[in-house]
């Protein structure tokens, strides 16, 4: 998902409900950790530079900020 916000009240519903059941969270450097904290507790959180290779079981999310 690409984020146009750095505000986490901004995020739209289908991008919380995502975040909210994301089993694995990719994320670049600069999604601020208030985006990141709407994500589920036990979700693993991944920082990466480039979209992931995904793999392996569960609902994976790759978060970006908009350029």
């Amino acid at each position: 998902m690409t984020l146009a916000s750095r505000d986490p009240d901004d995020l739209t519903l289908r991008q919380a409900r995502a975040l909210a059941s994301a089993d694995r969270v990719y994320h670049r450097s600069d999604v601020p950790p208030a985006i990141l904290d709407r994500a589920r507790a036990d979700a693993a959180r991944i920082p990466c530079d480039a979209p992931p290779d995904a793999q392996g079981s569960g609902l994976v999310v790759d978060v970006a900020m908009r350029a």
